[in-house]
C-alpha cells in the first residue's frame, strides 16, 4: 500500500488490514472508515494515516511500535482507545496522535510508554457532557516520565486531579485549559521544571503544591481566574517573592485563602499579596522574619496577628485594607518603615496592639510610623505598661487612645 492510498474516500467505512505490518502515511485520511481489522503483527501506523476518520473504538495490537504524528487526530466520534497493556515496543505516544478527538472517554497507557508527546491528547473529551470526563489510566505506565507541550490541553479531566509522581519532564502548558477543579501532587513527586502547567484552567479552585517545591511557581496557575485556595503548607519554600500573588498580575481575583509553609518561610516580599481583595486568610506566619512594603495591600483581611519572631515590617503593609479591624505587632519587631503600617483607607480599623517595649523602633527618621493618627475609627492603641508614657510622648496625636495592655 502506498501513501495516500485511500485518502479522502468518503464512502469507505470498513477495511481488512490483517495482511499489513505497516500502514503508510495518510493511507485512510479523511475517509469514512469506522471499522478495521488490524494484523497482530502491525508495528507502524504512519503520519496522519487515519486523520478525521469515523472510529468509535480502537483496539491496537500488542506489537505496535510506532504511532505516526497525527495518526488518529480529528476522530471526533472516537470514544475509547484500548492498547494492549503489555505492548513491548511502544514507548511513545506521538505528537498530535489523538488531537481533537473531542468525544474521547478513555485510554489506557501501556506499561512501557515513557513519553506522551506534544498535543498528543489535546482537546480530547472536550465535547463530553458535563457529567463525563476523559479517563486517562496511567497506573500501569510506571516508567512514564515525560509529558510534552499541551499534551492534555483542553481535556475534560476529573474534577479532583492528582499529578503523577513518575513525571520528571513537563512541557509548556501540559494541562492548560482543562476542567480540573482541585489539584494535588502525588506524595513522592520530585522537583521539576514546568511552565504554565495549569494555565487558563478556569474551573480550578484549589491547588496543593508538592512537598518537593522550594519556590512558589505562580505561573503554574496563571490566568486561573476562579482559584480560591492555594496550599503551600507541605512545601520547602523559604520566601514568598515580591508580587507573587499580586492580583493585578495573576488575575486571581477570587483568591480567598493561602496556606503558607508551617516551617522555614522567612520572608514575605513587597506586594506579595497585593490587591487580592477577596483574600481573608493567610494561614501560618510562625517562622516569618521579614515582611516587605505593601505586603498585604488591598486584601480583604479582617484581622492580623503578626507573630513573635518577625523583626522587620515594610511600609504601609496594610494599605487599602478596607476590612481590617484589629492588628497586633510582636515584641520581636526591630524595624518599621518610616511610612507606617496603615493609612486612611483602613476605614474599619479600631485597634492596634503593640507588644514592642522600646518605642525607638518607631523613631525611624523622626517620622510617625503608625499612620493611625487620622483614622477616625481608631479607639485603642495598646502598648506595654512599662512603655506607656514613652508611647504617649512619641505619638502625641494619638496619645488619647494609647493604653496599657491589660
Amino acid at each position: 500500500m502506498k501513501d495516500d492510498a485511500f485518502n479522502n474516500c468518503t464512502s469507505l467505512t470498513t477495511a481488512d488490514l490483517s495482511s499489513l505490518n505497516i500502514i503508510p502515511k495518510k493511507a485512510f485520511a479523511k475517509s469514512a472508515l469506522s471499522s478495521v481489522v488490524f494484523s497482530d503483527d502491525l508495528t507502524d501506523i504512519g503520519e496522519c494515516a487515519f486523520d478525521a476518520c469515523a472510529f468509535t473504538e480502537l483496539n491496537l495490537p500488542v506489537n505496535i511500535t510506532t504511532l505516526g504524528i497525527s495518526c488518529f487526530m480529528n476522530n471526533i466520534s472516537l470514544k475509547n482507545i484500548v492498547f494492549d497493556i503489555d505492548s513491548p515496543n511502544l514507548t511513545s505516544i506521538s505528537d498530535n496522535a489523538f488531537w481533537g478527538c473531542n468525544m474521547l472517554e478513555s485510554v489506557n497507557i501501556p506499561k512501557n510508554v515513557t513519553s506522551i508527546a506534544s498535543a498528543a491528547f489535546s482537546n480530547a473529551g472536550s465535547a463530553l457532557d458535563a457529567d463525563k470526563v476523559f479517563n486517562i489510566d496511567m497506573s500501569q505506565a510506571v516508567g512514564l516520565t515525560t509529558l510534552g507541550d499541551s499534551c492534555f490541553s483542553g481535556v475534560r479531566l476529573a474534577a479532583d486531579f492528582v499529578v503523577p509522581a513518575s513525571i520528571k519532564h513537563f512541557g509548556y502548558g501540559v494541562y492548560r485549559e482543562t476542567s480540573v477543579v482541585n489539584v494535588t501532587f502525588a506524595e513522592n513527586f520530585e522537583p521539576v521544571t514546568a511552565y504554565n502547567l495549569f494555565t487558563q484552567c478556569n474551573s480550578l479552585k484549589t491547588i496543593q503544591y508538592p512537598v518537593s517545591a522550594t519556590t512558589f511557581e505562580s505561573h503554574w496557575i496563571s490566568g486561573c481566574s476562579a482559584i480560591e485556595s492555594i496550599d503551600l503548607s507541605l512545601t520547602k519554600i523559604t520566601e514568598i517573592v515580591s508580587s507573587a500573588f499580586n492580583a493585578y498580575d495573576s488575575g486571581w481575583n477570587d483568591l480567598k485563602k493561602v496556606i503558607i509553609p508551617t516551617t522555614g518561610l522567612a520572608t514575605i516580599g513587597s506586594s506579595a499579596f497585593s490587591n487580592c481583595n477577596m483574600l481573608t486568610e493567610i494561614i501560618s506566619l510562625q517562622d516569618v522574619k521579614t515582611i516587605g512594603d505593601n505586603a498585604f495591600k488591598g486584601t480583604g483581611i479582617t484581622e492580623m496577628i503578626i507573630p513573635e519572631g518577625v523583626t522587620s515590617i515594610g511600609a504601609t503593609i496594610f494599605d487599602n485594607c478596607a476590612e481590617i479591624t484589629n492588628i497586633s505587632l510582636p515584641s520581636t519587631l526591630q524595624t518599621v518603615n518610616r511610612r507606617g503600617i496603615v493609612n486612611l483607607s483602613c476605614v474599619k480599623l479600631t485597634s492596634i496592639t503593640i507588644n514592642v517595649v522600646d518605642v525607638k523602633v518607631f523613631e525611624n527618621n523622626d517620622c510617625w510610623s503608625l499612620g493611625s493618627e487620622y483614622i477616625t475609627t481608631m479607639t485603642d492603641i495598646f502598648v506595654p505598661l512599662e512603655s506607656l508614657d514613652a508611647y504617649k510622648s512619641h505619638f502625641t496625636d494619638s496619645s488619647a487612645i494609647i493604653k496599657a495592655i491589660a
